[in-house]
């Protein structure tokens, strides 16, 4: 055997191995049987009361991919804005948007020294699940098959309340409505809610300190679902602030 055929085999091989191992002959069939796909334009989207910032990947042939990225920083549009016009452009513009790995690794070595943590990295991040959005409208599978099927068959559903109008239900505020959001979830079967009853406390603080007044405050609102539901609905509580 010369040095060609020996790379050859073993290039074959490692592909067989590949599909076998990680692509499931179903997601085979629909990759060679996938369209030409390129990108040809980029999107956010916003929506009023709400903090979120989707990211669309749309397609020459009309499939779009839709991804998320963390809230609260205009600074994520206008990477995508200077993607638009600027040094992203040639690293997602025209390119296949089933190369998720590849457009990863582009974007990624790019924007690297800009920190790892930065609006780049929420973008690039939001760009990846879009992309994979595209692959199972592709393969016609649902994503958590592609990735390895799914570790539970149930997931524990709770309810995460603020007081912002776009969680909100009916306007109740924890406050003032405690007792009938907690009623209204265990009605509508949700077994748990999580919500922030130290965030007061930490906002007069600045995060730095409780006092057992602030303790024995915030306490009290745990203390209103239990006399209004008793264990009937189960509470985490979080921090914001």
């Amino acid at each position: 055997m010369n040095r060609r055929s020996f790379i050859h085999g073993t290039a074959l091989g490692a592909a067989g191995l590949f599909c076998s191992d990680i692509l499931s002959p179903l997601r085979a069939m629909a990759m060679a049987a996938a369209p030409k796909l390129s990108i040809n334009g980029v999107e956010t989207v916003r929506f009023k009361n709400a903090h979120w910032m989707w990211l669309r990947l749309h397609t020459n042939e009309g499939i779009t991919g839709t991804g998320e990225t963390y809230p609260f920083n205009e600074a994520n549009s206008a990477v995508i804005k200077d993607l638009e016009w600027h040094s992203w452009a040639g690293k997602l513009m025209g390119t296949n948007p089933l190369e998720i790995e590849q457009t990863w690794a582009r974007i990624f070595r790019q924007n690297a020294y800009h920190g790892t943590g930065g609006a780049e990295m929420r973008v690039l991040s939001a760009i990846n699940i879009a992309q994979w959005d595209i692959m199972g409208q592709v393969c016609k599978m649902p994503l958590y098959q592609l990735l390895g099927g799914s570790a539970d068959k149930k997931i524990r559903v709770y309810n995460t309340y603020t007081n912002g109008k776009s969680r909100a239900i009916n306007g109740w505020t924890l406050e003032n409505d405690m007792e009938k959001i907690a009623r209204f979830l265990v009605t509508e079967g949700i077994k748990a809610i999580k919500f922030c009853p130290f965030d007061k406390a930490a906002a007069r603080n600045n995060g730095e300190y409780i006092s057992k007044q602030d303790i024995d405050q915030s306490l009290d609102w745990i203390k209103r679902v239990r006399d209004s539901v008793g264990y009937d609905l189960e509470i985490g509580c979080g921090i914001s602030q």
